[in-house]
């Protein structure tokens, strides 16, 4: 948000000092003359580069304090814009957060999920790693029956073959 500094402040006035010294129209104390009210005469006849000064002096208040409100009205503008952006960026980041959030709940739901149907599992794994170990077991008493039995075939050729000649 932008704040208002001395030099912006003394930016705004300078083009108002700058009028009032390239006219330089205003009297000096001195020589200002104020009209007295027993005198209605001379109150009348106002010198008319006075009432030009005036004009000219009353023209460059209004358009300093059209300048002024002109650059207010801007700033509260540029600070209403600021708000509006950020409650937008705000309610953007807080949808985001609700969607992160139903995100990690779901994610943490599911791996509590998996951990049950891993502690539900955990015995079931151990029967199959028994059964494969008893599996594997049976495999090497069947491969050693079948080498027991294929020479048991070669003896029991061997023995018809010399008994039976």
């Amino acid at each position: 948000m932008s704040e208002i500094n001395d030099n912006e402040v003394a930016d705004a006035k300078e083009p108002a000092k700058a009028a009032e010294n390239e006219l330089n129209i205003l009297p000096n104390k001195d020589e200002a003359h104020i009209p007295s009210s027993s005198n209605t005469s001379f109150s009348s006849s106002q010198d008319p580069s006075l009432k030009n000064s005036n004009k000219v002096l009353e023209q460059l208040s209004k358009d300093m304090l059209k300048s002024t409100g002109d650059y207010i009205k801007e700033e509260i503008d540029m600070c209403v814009s600021d708000y509006k952006l950020l409650t937008q960026m705000n309610n953007t980041v807080c949808e985001k957060y609700k969607n992160l959030t139903k995100f990690t709940s779901n994610i943490s739901s599911e791996m509590e999920k998996l951990n049950e149907s891993c502690t539900t599992l955990m015995p079931l794994l151990s029967q199959i790693d028994e059964v494969e170990r008893c599996v594997s077991d049976l495999e090497q008493s069947a491969n050693k029956l079948d080498n027991y039995s294929k020479r048991l075939e070669a003896k029991f050729k061997q023995f018809c073959e010399k008994n039976y000649k």
